[in-house]
């Protein structure tokens, strides 16, 4: 994890479609120290659904990690309004670490897909957490009659897309025992045609070929991304990339009558 000044905070978000990879690199780089308190702070709307609905199905705030069959469960326990919050209570409280608790770093894993429920909700914490820090920052300055510091406190919003071609994204969801396949297909292929690209910028990263040199150069380019390092020419690409796969994916699943 790159060094940052004493006055600098991130927002890193990994989102994607189901099955594209999010989950997988999220658990990753929360390994990593610097995303553990008092540092940092890593979560996932599954860890918020553990935290808040999880004790109706026996699980507790303080078990850790719920396994795939156990958040099958648990989403199936909640209802369509609780599940949607949950993005809601996944915000407020990275909001509540980075401004309260004082963590430079948080890090966020969900199934962004919308503008009114997912990227307005990501704008706005972005949005509440700078003007929170510019009036932490000012105060001091200011009940001593002085002009608040120039610049102010950077806060940086890094967000990284995991996409892969539909063949990949079926298989992986083949591999998946505990769900009732053809029912969670037409699920899934109804949020691929209802996805939308966000308006702030993205590091697209392709899934789809799963070899060990692939993964190794993935871990790669994400870490430079996270780490500041120059890579304008490579999110462009990259976006286009992703919006053509989309496309191809929006495609088939119409073609095929998924999207039921």
């Amino acid at each position: 994890m790159q060094k940052m000044s004493p006055d600098e905070r991130s927002i890193r978000v990994f989102f994607g479609q189901s099955g594209s990879g999010k989950t997988h690199f999220f658990n990753v780089f929360r390994q990593d120290p610097g995303y553990q308190h008092p540092h940092g702070w890593a979560k996932s709307v599954d860890d918020i659904r553990v935290q808040y609905f999880g004790k109706r199905i026996g699980l507790n705030a303080g078990v850790g990690h719920a396994d795939e069959r156990q958040m099958r469960a648990l989403y199936d326990q909640c209802t369509a309004k609780e599940n949607n919050y949950a993005y809601t209570f996944l915000f407020q409280d990275a909001e509540r670490a980075l401004i309260v608790d004082g963590v430079k770093t948080v890090l966020i894993e969900a199934n962004l897909r919308s503008f009114v429920r997912d990227y307005d909700l990501l704008v706005a914490l972005v949005g509440n957490v700078r003007g929170a820090i510019q009036r932490i920052d000012n105060e001091p300055a200011l009940k001593q009659g002085m002009l608040p510091p120039d610049p102010p406190s950077e806060l940086h919003l890094q967000t990284v897309l995991l996409f892969c071609d539909l063949a990949t994204i079926l298989e992986r969801r083949r591999r998946r025992p505990y769900q009732n396949y053809e029912e969670n297909l037409h699920a899934f292929a109804r949020q691929v045609v209802t996805f939308q690209f966000p308006n702030f910028p993205f590091l697209a990263v392709d899934t789809s070929d799963e070899s060990p040199e692939a993964e190794v150069k993935r871990l790669a380019e994400i870490t430079d991304f996270f780490a500041g390092r120059e890579c304008g020419s490579l999110m462009a690409t990259r976006a286009e990339e992703a919006r053509n796969s989309l496309a191809a994916m929006q495609m088939e699943v119409r073609k095929r009558g998924l999207a039921k």
